[in-house]
């Protein structure tokens, strides 16, 4: 199944919409996009953690067919279907409890989190204008993403990234990102996402 889903991701990278999430059902690849309220950002911190998915932990995890993992696929497909009805209710708030959950049945049930996710997730929601905060990606290091209301940007940049720096001694990476449409084909002088000439 993820063969075929990273096989096709070039088709997805194509269905992103401005303002939009994107659900995708990786089992038949169908997809439908769910509007983000114009008030917040997606901000994604790197931890400077690097994770190898090759290494030990995760190796181990991979054959562990046990209860705890499967609660956590279980609960997750329920908690997307939960965020979904959430951002089409505007309901920001339930959504971050949602992401909430989200780390903490990563970092519980399927082990994959490490202390330097559970501290970016830890001092994330502590600052005024976060909605909510959870790993992402494969785990065992890499990025949180937090849904952060606009106007609290600055303030959670500063605050994350010293808090961190200061638990770990290494400085992380803050990227402030809002949902584009997806990759297109470039024709002709312009550029469409810059509106300039390629001369």
């Amino acid at each position: 199944m993820s063969v075929r889903v990273a096989g096709s991701w070039i088709n997805l990278c194509r269905c992103g919409k401005k303002d939009h999430a994107l659900l995708l059902d990786c089992r038949s690849l169908e997809y439908r996009h769910v509007p983000l309220p114009e008030d917040v950002r997606l901000v994604i911190c790197n931890t400077m953690a690097r994770h190898n998915l090759s290494g030990a932990e995760y190796n181990q995890r991979r054959p562990q067919i046990v209860r705890k993992r499967c609660r956590h696929v279980i609960t997750e497909d329920e908690r997307v279907l939960k965020a979904v009805r959430a951002l089409e209710e505007q309901d920001v708030s339930l959504f971050g409890n949602l992401m909430g959950e989200s780390h903490a049945s990563q970092r519980d049930d399927f082990e994959v989190s490490c202390d330097e996710l559970d501290l970016m997730v830890e001092l994330a929601v502590r600052v005024e204008g976060v909605y909510g905060a959870r790993m992402t990606g494969g785990g065992f290091g890499g990025c949180t993403i937090n849904l952060v209301n606009a106007e609290a940007v600055e303030d959670f940049q500063a605050k994350v990234a010293s808090g961190y720096e200061r638990g770990t001694g290494r400085k992380p990476e803050v990227y402030v990102c809002v949902a584009a449409d997806g990759v297109s084909r470039y024709i002709g002088d312009e550029l469409p996402f810059m509106g300039a000439s390629n001369a």
